[in-house]
């Protein structure tokens, strides 16, 4: 289940690290339901995703500059993709009892309107190729950061996924994972890597840094699979920390 939301903003700017505001909002959300216990008072996975569609101006220092409407107004688009649907109506409903957030006097969201997305994944598809709406992070057990073409990354991203549906109490099989080559230089792989900045709760005082850099990548990416498997990876997310912006994708048609 998706949803679209449009968000207006009283500056034409918001901070590099944005998307943890957005992960700030969520959990606003979801505050007195049985979700906010299971996804935030334990470590458990959750099964969901997003993106968020900015009209970039420029990019000064930490801030990213944002172009303004005719009217003068600042929207900007925040797509949500739930693997659970239970979960997206208790969300659907909890920010629309909560249509503004404020998070630490930084960035000030105000709902403007939700609207569900329809899922373009293709019913009983055991192939097919997703394009990302924010990058994939990956990492193996021993914290490295593990690259699509790297030859060991399907087999760490089917180790990663197998935990998270088994806890989840989904079904999983291996799924055959690759970056697509570029149709005008096959030698090159249609990918790019991107460095995201967050801003946790705690890590300046523990690290001496502002915000946590993550490496990660966007593209196009083909995958093989039971179909079943295949939808719940298109609803929840590609790859690691879906629920703070990693691994949304769209269903995309070479």
């Amino acid at each position: 289940m998706r949803f679209s939301l449009k968000l207006s903003l009283p500056k034409a700017e918001i901070p590099v690290y944005y998307r943890t505001a957005f992960v700030s909002y969520i959990k606003k959300t979801l505050e007195g339901t049985p979700y906010f216990d299971l996804y935030y008072r334990r470590k458990f996975p959750k099964p969901f995703t997003f993106a968020v569609y900015l009209p970039i101006k420029s990019i000064e220092g930490d801030r990213v500059l944002l172009k303004t409407a005719p009217s003068g107004e600042v929207f900007i688009t925040w797509n949500i993709s739930f693997a659970d649907a239970k979960t997206a109506l208790a969300f659907a409903g909890g920010i629309i009892k909560n249509p503004h957030h404020n998070w630490r006097k930084e960035v000030e969201f105000h709902l403007e309107g939700i609207n569900p997305i329809e899922e373009k994944f293709p019913e009983g598809a055991y192939r097919v190729f997703f394009k990302t709406l924010s990058p994939i992070h990956l990492r193996d057990k021993s914290g490295k950061v593990i690259e699509p073409t790297h030859p060991e990354f399907e087999k760490e991203f089917n180790e990663v996924q197998s935990r998270i549906f088994k806890t989840l109490g989904y079904p999983y099989g291996w799924v055959e994972i690759r970056p697509k080559r570029c149709d005008k230089n096959p030698s090159f792989f249609c990918i790019k890597k991107r460095v995201v900045k967050l801003k946790l709760e705690g890590y300046r005082k523990e690290t001496q840094r502002e915000y946590l850099k993550l490496p990660a990548y966007e593209g196009i990416f083909e995958l093989e699979g039971h179909p079943e498997v295949l939808k719940k990876l298109y609803q929840k997310g590609l790859g690691q920390r879906t629920a703070e912006g990693f691994g949304m994708v769209e269903v995309y048609t070479p």
